[in-house]
């Protein structure tokens, strides 16, 4: 496992720009109890040096976040569409498109 690697991304994760309020990682994810704990790290099957997968999801198109199909290499018709609206001139459309 590629350690540098993933403090890199930890690091580009972190240093973000000022536009985008900063976010309390340690709120959101796991961590374990005080006291003794046993945590396996498994290495993934597909990249060994990184065991970490990025995934992008769709927010605010349903009711439920929806997985973008990007993530799998194929076409994305919500990505398209924001595209689409991104290349017209309308204000509401700009606005449609940043919040999908």
């Amino acid at each position: 496992m590629d350690l540098s690697a993933i403090r890199a991304k930890l690091d580009s994760m972190n240093n973000t720009s000022n536009d985008r309020p900063k976010i309390d990682y340690d709120k959101i994810f796991w961590k374990p109890q005080l006291g003794k704990q046993q945590i396996r790290i498994v290495p993934s099957a597909y990249n060994p040096e990184y065991p970490f997968k990025e995934l992008f999801f769709h927010y605010g198109v349903g009711k439920y976040p929806m997985i973008a199909l990007t993530n799998f290499g194929e076409q994305d018709p919500v990505v398209e569409f924001v595209n689409e609206l991104k290349k017209t001139s309308d204000k509401d459309n700009w606005s449609l498109a940043g919040k999908l």
